[in-house]
């Protein structure tokens, strides 16, 4: 049984690795750390492409502080894949983005969808991002997210959590001159 079975009864499934951080990096998985596809779900670890754009950002990032990947997953309760999966495109993703030196910290993920069911962790809730940040015991003013979605946006908003557009290139110079090293 992999880490993702720990479920919390009505939450999103999360696991962690590291060590506690006074800040984290958390970042949306499909359409920020890798291409969104036609489909609209990314499920299947042999169609995982990497968002080059992106990259830079995130190694300068991922030096600085650790990278928690945030993602809805509605998906799952659609029936169209599984925990397992997530899981292996998780893997496949840290594989991916370690010669890049970029490493993935933890994932945390609600498999839920409304056509299906309401929850209280999707994205635009900040329920995962502040989940991840009692987590790591990361406050969220030194803390920030990083996306590319309104929902994203949205839930940094609430969760009191700066966020980057990953398409506000702008915006992610000063991230990047303003965010010092801590040495992780």
């Amino acid at each position: 049984m992999s880490p993702l079975h720990q479920l919390f009864e009505d939450g999103p499934y999360l696991h962690f690795s590291g060590t506690i951080s006074a800040k984290v990096c958390l970042v949306d998985r499909d359409g920020t750390l890798n291409v969104q596809n036609d489909e609209g779900y990314v499920f299947d670890p042999d169609k995982i492409e990497l968002a080059q754009i992106n990259l830079p950002l995130l190694a300068a990032l991922s030096a600085r502080m650790p990278l928690v990947v945030v993602s809805n997953q509605g998906g799952i309760a659609k029936g169209l894949y599984q925990l397992d999966d997530v899981w292996a495109c998780h893997q496949r993703l840290a594989q991916l983005l370690q010669p890049h030196a970029i490493m993935l910290a933890g994932l945390i993920f609600c498999p839920h969808h409304p056509s299906v069911a309401p929850c209280e962790c999707r994205k635009p809730s900040p329920r995962m991002l502040t989940t991840a940040l009692q987590r790591y015991d990361a406050s969220n003013m030194q803390s920030l997210f990083v996306g590319n979605s309104a929902s994203d946006a949205q839930a940094a908003e609430a969760a009191h959590v700066r966020y980057v557009d990953v398409h506000d290139a702008n915006a992610l110079r000063v991230v990047v001159t303003e965010t010092p090293a801590t040495g992780l």
